[in-house]
C-alpha cells in the first residue's frame, strides 16, 4: 500500500488545471487493480466523506462488516 499510495498521490500532484480528480475510489484483489476517479462536479457538496466511503464499500462488499485500521496502529483494528 506504501508503494501505491505514493504513486497515486503523484498522479494526483502531476495534474493541471480546474479538472483535477478530488476523489479516487481503488480496489485490489487477486493482483487487479480497478480505480475510478471522481471530479468534484460528481460530488454531492452536502455529503461528508465518510458517507460516500461506505457507499463506495457497500458497493464491493455489500452488507458485509468491514474493519478498519486504527490510524495509530497498524496491528490495531477497529470494528
Amino acid at each position: 500500500m506504501d508503494r501505491l499510495g505514493d504513486a497515486l498521490l503523484d498522479l494526483w500532484e502531476a495534474q493541471e488545471g480546474e479538472e483535477r480528480w478530488e476523489e479516487i475510489q481503488y480496489f485490489v484483489k487477486d493482483g487487479r487493480f480497478e480505480v475510478i476517479f471522481v471530479y468534484p462536479d460528481e460530488l454531492d457538496p452536502d455529503e461528508m466523506s465518510l458517507e460516500r466511503r461506505d457507499k463506495v464499500v457497500k458497493q464491493y462488499f455489500g452488507d458485509r462488516p468491514v474493519a478498519y485500521p486504527d490510524w495509530d496502529d497498524e496491528d490495531d483494528f477497529v470494528y
